[in-house]
Parts: C-alpha cells; sequence; structure tokens
C-alpha cells in the first residue's frame, strides 16, 4: 500500500514518525493500533479513537517537541469550553492525562458564591 506512488506522502509521514525508517514508523502506528485494541489502557471499549498530528506548528517556541507541548496543554484547556454536555462517564484523555469536562460548572461555582 505505501509503496504506491499515490501514497508517497503518507509513506513520508509514516517514514518520519519512524524516524526515518518506514518499517519502524509501520511498527510504531501498529503498536498504537494494538494498544488501542486489545492493550489494557483502553479496556473492552468499543468507541477509541486515536488521532495522530504530524508537522506541528503552533506558538512560538524555538522546538517541535515544544510547540507539540504547548498545543497540547492549550487543548487540554480550552476543549472543556466547547463541549458542555460531555457524559462523566466519557473518558477523553491528551496525552496520559484525562480531559475533566467541568469548565462551566467551574463557572458556574465561582459566579454563585455568597458575598
Amino acid at each position: 500500500l505505501l509503496s504506491n506512488p499515490n501514497k508517497a506522502e503518507i509513506a513520508a509521514c509514516v517514514t518520519q514518525y519512524g524516524n526515518g525508517s518506514l518499517e519502524c514508523g509501520i511498527d510504531r502506528l501498529s503498536k498504537h493500533f494494538h494498544e488501542m485494541c486489545f492493550g489494557g489502557t483502553f479496556g473492552s471499549d468499543d468507541n477509541v479513537f486515536c488521532l495522530i498530528l504530524d508537522r506541528v506548528d503552533y506558538g512560538h517556541l524555538p522546538t517541535t517537541e515544544d510547540k507539540c507541548f504547548e498545543l497540547l496543554k492549550d487543548l487540554r484547556m480550552e476543549i472543556p469550553r466547547f463541549y458542555l454536555h460531555m457524559s462523566s462517564t466519557f473518558d477523553f484523555r491528551i496525552g496520559r492525562g484525562t480531559v475533566p469536562f467541568d469548565y462551566w460548572q467551574q463557572r458556574l461555582v465561582e459566579l454563585s458564591s455568597i458575598t
């Protein structure tokens, strides 16, 4: 599949994900998806997905690693602001940390404090 000339951009991305090796990139992706489907991290949940970001250019930090960290930190803070009706049983994670969807509940508590 990745040897197809029409898939050259995908192959290049996977190669970069494998630190310059297409085989390592495929192996790394396979391990992620195997962990999602059969590993202990997500249990037997049927509704699991993984998002892999490539070519991250965010913020004004010098390294890609710092830019990725800043992007993930900002997403962890901002996503709960836009999704109001998330069930408490929904397990949403960015990196290794869970994202609590209690932004608006916390704001209501702050606004309703008695002085």
